[in-house]
């Protein structure tokens, strides 16, 4: 989404002066680059204190020395908490709106870092006059948990163009050919707690005799986060390898071809913003498969199967639904397809809209509502 986002501003609103705060080594540096007026800083890997110390120091001074006439945070954590001009936050952690039931087997240091994000997100919202969300049920939780009453802009969600123009005809992967009469689930995921990749494997030790025929694919890999090892280990442990098989994280450029390969997708997740997955599944007919909860119902509507993802005899009976009607397979496909033709926005428009709405509040700071002389708006 950052990147997307990212390259989409630049192109549309070229005019402006910009200065970027990123982290390094996933791609920003070159999108950011071109930008014909721009600053740009890279934030290196670090541990948590010298992260902190980064965000709460160096990220200000380095905001106050450029003197925006707008901040816009990416990062829901981010936002600042004394701000020199107006601030608008993108709002895609959904762990700040719902309860901590939701949240998965978290670590200790993942529940202190949800309490510092959710206070520091409280404090940044009394400073903050706008957040952008992708969907009405963000926004709605936004307003009911927080009382927020600034502006909250739905600005909707895109997906890569490419992956959706994609050959129709592309290989099988080489990963899928042993399971050729196996009915085939994917899971494309990095490893978070709230993902319930657990839940997965619940379904198949508890159900191994019934699910025979169904194989589930994973994109995990270790250094995601200390819970994967352990999850490994007990797929491992159960002899579920036949039934669980973790592909390791999927090159952009290799997703079309699982996914046109699949049966379904499965996400039995406990949290989204939104998630484009959703959207990539949709758009390459792909039956959908995944919790009965606000944000899959707003972004999948009548294009997917729901199941209560803390049931393992839910999450079964959907599998073993879908698995025996083909008519049904063939019909939330039709559906996805022209879920994805008649909501699907580009990032274009997305940032298009996204430039309009920070525009009219940087007016907050000049009383003129006219970038400064000479310059476009920073």
């Amino acid at each position: 989404m950052g990147r997307n986002l990212i390259d989409s501003i630049v192109r549309v609103a070229p005019d402006n002066d910009y200065c970027f705060i990123v982290p390094d080594n996933v791609g920003y540096e070159q999108l950011c680059a071109r930008a014909p007026s721009s600053q740009v800083h890279v934030s290196r890997s670090m541990n948590v204190l010298s992260r902190l110390r980064y965000d709460r120091m160096q990220v200000p001074r380095l905001i106050h020395a450029y003197g925006p006439d707008v901040v816009l945070a990416l990062d829901t954590s981010l936002g600042m908490l004394k701000p020199p001009c107006p601030q608008a936050i993108f709002l895609h952690a959904s762990h700040l709106l719902y309860p901590s039931t939701f949240f998965g087997p978290r670590t200790l240091g993942n529940k202190i870092r949800h309490l510092y994000l959710k206070r520091h997100f409280r404090q940044e919202l009394a400073r903050t006059q706008l957040i952008f969300s992708q969907t009405q049920v963000i926004a709605d939780r936004l307003r009911s948990v927080y009382a927020f009453g600034g502006k909250v802009t739905v600005c909707g969600t895109s997906t890569s163009s490419s992956l959706l123009e994609s050959s129709p005809d592309s290989p099988e992967p080489e990963a899928f050919a042993p399971y050729r009469d196996r009915f085939k689930l994917i899971y494309v995921t990095r490893y978070y707690p709230h993902k319930n990749i657990e839940g997965i494997i619940d379904v198949f030790q508890r159900y191994r005799d019934e699910l025979a025929g169904a194989v589930v694919f994973l994109t995990i890999a270790p250094d995601q986060h200390p819970n994967v090892n352990k999850l490994l280990r007990r797929i491992t442990k159960l002899e579920l390898e036949d039934h669980i098989v973790n592909l390791g994280p999927i090159p952009h450029e290799h997703v079309a071809a699982f996914y046109q390969h699949s049966d379904g997708l499965i996400m039995p997740t406990f949290l989204e913003a939104f998630s484009t997955t959703y959207v990539e599944a949709m758009g390459m007919s792909l039956p959908i498969l995944t919790s009965d909860l606000d944000f899959a119902r707003e972004s999948c509507g009548d294009a997917a199967m729901y199941f209560d993802p803390w049931s393992s005899e839910s999450i079964k009976l959907t599998i073993l639904t879908l698995k025996a009607n083909p008519h049904l397979r063939s019909d939330l496909q039709e559906k996805g397809n022209a879920r994805v033709r008649t909501t699907l926005r580009t990032w274009d428009e997305i940032a298009t809209g996204i430039i309009h709405d920070l525009r009219c509040i940087s007016i907050v700071r000049h009383a003129d509502g006219l970038p400064r002389s000479g310059q476009g708006q920073r």
